[in-house]
């Protein structure tokens, strides 16, 4: 019995953990939220500072968050008639893809980590130079 007495501490007795869980949980309520939704991430800079070149599109984007950066404009062409073929193929006209994209353009944005600073027609734009496997899904 006097064991057990021995490894209970008593309840007046401050625990020393307590600042430090404060001040970590502090941190941890200033972060901004994610949407539950968010999926698509940016790579940390100090992972990209460890591999440049496994982390940096050198031929391709896809998606809004390269878009724009020289050097990867040399696609743009390409992607423009795998979906001028893509309509082609699907008989579906561009006015309806964009309406497609438009109306789920506010849950997109949200699988991104980080906000798109894309107009929404630059925005809907991007899409539509993705692969066609997410135009189905719109």
């Amino acid at each position: 019995m006097e064991e057990e007495s021995w490894n209970q501490a008593p309840y007046d007795i401050e625990n020393p953990y307590i600042p430090l869980a404060t001040s970590i949980t502090k941190d941890l309520d200033s972060l901004s939220p994610l949407s539950s939704e968010c999926c698509i991430y940016r790579v940390p800079k100090r992972l990209r500072y460890v591999s440049e070149n496994a982390y940096t599109p050198k031929v391709v984007f896809i998606g809004p968050l390269h878009h724009g950066k020289e050097g990867l404009n040399g696609m743009e062409e390409q992607k423009k008639r795998y979906l001028q073929d893509f309509q082609v193929r699907t008989q579906v006209s561009l006015e309806d893809y964009i309406k497609r994209i438009k109306e789920k353009e506010a849950r997109l944005r949200s699988r991104y980590a980080e906000p798109i600073k894309l107009s929404s027609d630059e925005f809907v734009t991007v899409i539509l130079w993705t692969p066609r496997s997410s135009l189905r899904s719109c």
